[in-house]
């Protein structure tokens, strides 16, 4: 009853929620793609990029106070409770190509640790990862066509503001449609703009061959996505299993390994509760990694299927801000920075 009464009131507006008793022992830092430089960006996308340069700078202004590790030591602190040190890992989102071509040779050259998410369709190809599509259209088109409320328009892409005027566009027209449907209908504007998805992405994306790479680098923990990368939340428990399963399975006999660890699909579409953390601890993976944004307490050791991440790219790189969370200070009014968010 007690513990019922203060979850209520730090939930009224106004309040804060309670401070977590459990010690903070890291943090999971969740990065997309890694360019050379990064210019400006007319998708949001589920997870934003960042320049070689500042990754770097980051990594270094965090191992002042902080160790960057794989993820099983991670999980092995949740266990010992508080460590001298913080443990931070990286963890790559995307499937991007500037992961193996830009990110694994810095990690590389500064001994850095890190995790990569691989959804087993986007090397088959199976699937359009429309963020990433519609991005190009909007960058390098003058112009594109599509049907609004029964009309059909030719909308211009030939200035910065058109260009966000006609995302803007693009965007609310899909508002309502499920995943698949907003893929099918970015695919079909490239197309009709000149650009072929399939030779678009062959070309941009992860390829079997690069996860193999990653798979022999022995500062990479490799880690499953969805099968189809469908919204989990969204579908019923037979399909959300198989989801989860089949993209575990199909990675591990691929490469001839086991995988321990999951990513649950990112942004808004879909957000995993309680139903999913319990199907992938029942599946018997280690570790799960969600959406929701926090640090890692000890008390996760018995939530190793619902850890927190923190997303980065080049707006928000802030070292300072990371180690502040990381020792208690992180914003008061996120469950996830005050007190375990598991529910």
């Amino acid at each position: 009853m007690a513990k019922g009464l203060a979850r209520l009131i730090a939930r009224l507006p106004g309040q804060r929620p309670a401070r977590e008793s459990s010690p903070i022992v890291g943090a999971i830092l969740c990065f997309g793609a890694v360019r050379e430089s990064v210019r400006e960006r007319y998708v949001a996308s589920e997870r934003g990029e960042i320049s070689k340069a500042v990754l770097e700078q980051l990594i270094a202004r965090l191992r002042r106070e902080a160790d960057i590790t794989d993820l099983p030591t991670l999980l092995e602190r949740t266990e010992a409770g508080v460590p001298c040190r913080p443990a931070i890992v990286l963890w790559f989102e995307g499937q991007g190509r500037s992961i193996s071509d830009v990110a694994r040779p810095l990690l590389k050259k500064l001994s850095a640790p890190y995790t990569v998410t691989i959804s087993v369709s986007v090397p088959d190809e199976r699937i359009v990862i429309w963020p990433l599509l519609l991005d190009h259209l909007i960058w390098t088109r003058e112009a594109v066509s599509l049907t609004v409320a029964g009309e059909k328009r030719v909308l211009s892409l030939g200035s910065g503001p058109a260009k966000h005027e006609t995302l803007a566009v693009i965007m609310s027209e899909m508002a309502a449609m499920s995943p698949r449907q907003r893929s099918h209908f970015v695919a079909d504007l490239a197309l009709r703009a000149g650009i072929d998805p399939k030779t678009f992405f062959h070309d941009r994306l992860l390829s079997w061959s690069d996860i193999e790479t990653l798979a022999r680098d022995p500062l990479a923990t490799l880690s499953a996505g969805a099968l189809d990368l469908e919204p989990l939340s969204a579908l019923d428990e037979t399909s959300m299993q198989r989801q989860i399963r089949d993209g575990v399975k199909t990675l591990e006999v691929v490469l001839g390994r086991e995988i321990t660890s999951f990513a649950y699909p990112a942004g808004t579409a879909d957000k995993a509760g309680p139903r999913e953390f319990a199907m992938a601890a029942s599946l018997g993976l280690h570790a799960a990694a969600t959406d929701r944004p926090g640090v890692v307490f000890a008390a996760h050791k018995d939530h190793r299927t619902a850890l927190p991440r923190i997303s980065i790219d080049e707006a928000n790189a802030d070292a300072k801000a990371i180690l502040a969370a990381l020792k208690g200070q992180g914003p008061q009014q996120t469950a996830g920075y005050a007190r375990l968010d598991v529910d």
